[in-house]
Order: structure tokens, then sequence, then C-alpha cells
């Protein structure tokens, strides 16, 4: 009877040791099987900082809340899940983390947030999430990967720019007619409200009319403009700090002065040109601008404009002959951007732009601020302002 109950003890061990076994191979697809991951994000109010300023909406170094929610569809609880999150558009070192839920209710939502830098302009479609679940003494574990729709364009920071540099003499751009102070379009009628109109513009009996928002259509006239051009196809530096990145910073910043003066622009740069854009747009486009040609400049220099301004990199200068052409008809100003390679063909900006009407500005690694403090300066003194 001792011996049989010894084997009995034993058969019932191993029973336990098996029973444990099939226990933690399903426990974990079991608990991830009902879970369900949505994930969304909130823009706070704009800080009252100094320094650079971003477009329409959020922009580098500008903070987000973020919200993750894991739902429990099932009737009984869940626990001891891990959640990763991978963060596309914050700095390289923060964009991983990593949340645990010791436990989740049965049909229940339990949400996670955090705020988050964006660390680099650009466009986000989605968010990189995992969910895993451990079983006991970690035997085994199962893990479940999804890719969560974001939709997110962190816009490029940009420096303030004065209007009045690209009004000149203190006039409305192209003898203003509007009923808006310094707007320089002609009434076309109204049309439904899209994202990015101004509120400003929204025409009430319209509106009231016919229940939704409706808003005043301005068509921009076709001289005057400012034009704005520079190259992608050449990319020196790493990260946000790069020839590009600069480039794009100052043509926001020009763009953002071209909105508040109501001026319509022209900007040139990547693979097509954009012919009179609104700031949602002209921000947009550079948001989502990477480096590689062709460059497409066709179209430079039509409709006489008021000013071209011209972003080059010192050792790549081929777009400084197409602007020298357009200086019979308005004024050229070079913003030469050096120091981000060992050889730098010092020189042949300038040389090729004497007699262009405009000027030539430096702008160094860290000099932004004061490249866009002297362009404003260099316009204005071209324009005779």
């Amino acid at each position: 009877l001792a011996v049989q109950t010894q084997i009995g003890w034993l058969y019932l061990f191993d029973a336990g040791v098996w029973a444990m076994v099939v226990v933690s191979v399903l426990l974990p697809w079991w608990s991830l099987k009902s879970l369900r991951v949505k994930a969304g994000f909130h823009v706070p109010q704009p800080s009252s900082r100094t320094g650079p300023k971003v477009g329409p909406g959020p922009g580098e170094n500008e903070t987000l809340q973020i919200s993750v929610q894991v739902e429990n569809g099932g009737l009984l609880p869940r626990g001891l899940v891990g959640l990763t999150v991978d963060c596309p558009f914050e700095e390289p070192s923060r964009r991983r983390r990593v949340f645990f839920l010791p436990a989740l209710p049965g049909h229940s939502s339990v949400p996670v947030n955090w705020d988050a830098v964006c660390f680099r302009r650009g466009y986000y479609d989605s968010l990189a999430v995992q969910l895993e679940c451990l079983a006991p003494f970690g035997l085994f574990r199962s893990r479940r990967r999804y890719r969560l729709d974001l939709g997110l364009t962190v816009y490029p920071a940009y420096f303030p720019l004065k209007a009045e540099a690209l009004l000149g003499n203190g006039q409305p751009a192209n003898g203003d007619t509007s009923r808006f102070p310094g707007d320089s379009f002609d009434y076309l009628g109204a049309r439904e409200y899209r994202f990015g109109d101004q509120l400003r513009r929204v025409h009430w009996q319209s509106t009231a009319r016919r229940g939704q928002l409706v808003v005043k259509e301005y068509g921009r006239r076709a001289s005057g403009v400012v034009q704005v051009a520079f190259e992608t196809a050449h990319n020196c530096g790493a990260g946000k700090e790069s020839t590009l990145e600069y480039s794009i910073k100052i043509a926001a910043s020009i763009v953002a002065a071209c909105e508040a003066a109501r001026i319509p622009l022209d900007l040139f740069a990547g693979r097509r040109s954009l012919k009179q854009p609104n700031e949602v747009q002209a921000m947009g486009y550079l948001a989502r601008l990477d480096a590689g040609g062709p460059d497409d400049f066709a179209g430079l220099g039509d409709g006489e404009p008021r000013v071209s301004i011209g972003i080059v990199w010192r050792r790549n200068s081929a777009l400084v002959p197409v602007l020298r052409g357009l200086s019979r008809h308005s004024p050229v100003t070079f913003v030469v951007i050096e120091g981000f390679a060992g050889q730098e063909y010092t020189g042949l900006v300038e040389a090729g732009a004497l007699g262009t009407g405009g000027g030539v500005i430096v702008c160094r690694p860290g000099g932004l601020g004061q490249a866009v403090r002297a362009l404003e300066q260099a316009v204005q003194a071209a324009r005779g302002s």
C-alpha cells in the first residue's frame, strides 16, 4: 500500500506539472485574445515661449499629449499585460516607452497617457504598439503587434519675420482693395469651410441659411508674388542640423510672414512647385519634404515677382544662375548656408549675386535666428522700405 501511495503521488505531481505547462501555454494567448488597442493625441494650447514658432498645427519642439487605450472586450478580467509603444516623432532616445498593466477588468478600458515632445518635422501615419503577456514563472509569453492610425503632421519651426519687410514702403500688397486690412485678394464668392480657413472669413448670413460653416473666397492676383526657391537634391549634415532642415526653416519663416501680410507666395523646392498656396498647404508640404531630386524650378520668375529669395548651400550653387536671371524683374536675395562640410567654395555665390539688387546673407550652424533677422533687413533695403 505504501508503494502504491508513493507511485500515486508521483502520478499526481506529474499531472500537476503538465497542467501547469498547458496553462502557461494557453494563458498568455487567452489573455491577449480579447484585447484591443487604439491611440490618439491632443494638442495643448501653444506656450508663450520665445524662440522658434510653429505652423498651423503641432510643430517641432511642441509637446503633445498621447493617449493609448487598451480595451478588454471579454467578460473575465485580464492581467499582467505589458504595453510597448514606439513613438516615431519623439527624440530617438525616448521613442520606446514601456508600461505595465497589472489588471484589466472585464468590459473595461484602461488609458495610458504621457507627454511627448515632437522632435522633427514630418508626417507620421501610424504608431507601433505591442502587447505582451507572460505566463506564471515566465515560462511562455504571447505577443501581439499593432499599427495604429495616427495621421500626425509635425510642422517645421520657424523664426518671426516682419511682414513689412516683404510689403515694401509700408504699402498693402498689390494695391489692396479687399475688405480685410492687408488682404491682396479679389472677392470671388462663398464656399464651404475647409480645414485651415480663417474664422474671420466666415460668411455668417450664408452659414445661418445653410446650417453649416460657409466662408468668403478670395482669389489671389497673379502679379506681385514672393518667390522662394531652394534645392533638395543635396543635403549635408545629420538630423535637424543639416542644410535641408535649415533651408526648410528659413522658407517656413517666409511663408508665415507672407500669410500675415496676405502676400501671395510661390514655393519652389523638391519635385513639384506650389503656386500661391495657403499656409496649411505650404507648411504641410515643407513638413513632408525629403532630400533627393530632381528639383522642379519650372515657372520660377513668372508673373514679375515682387521679390525672389534663394536659399543655397555654399557647396552647391547651381540655383544661383537661375535666380540671377530674375533680377531684371525684381531684387533677388540669397541666403547662403555654410559650415556643414569640410570643403566649401567661397565666393561663388557672392560673385553670382552681383547686380541682382538683393544681397547675400550667410547662415552658419546655430545661426538660424540671426540669418532670418538679417534676411528681413536685406529684403527691406532691396525694396526701399
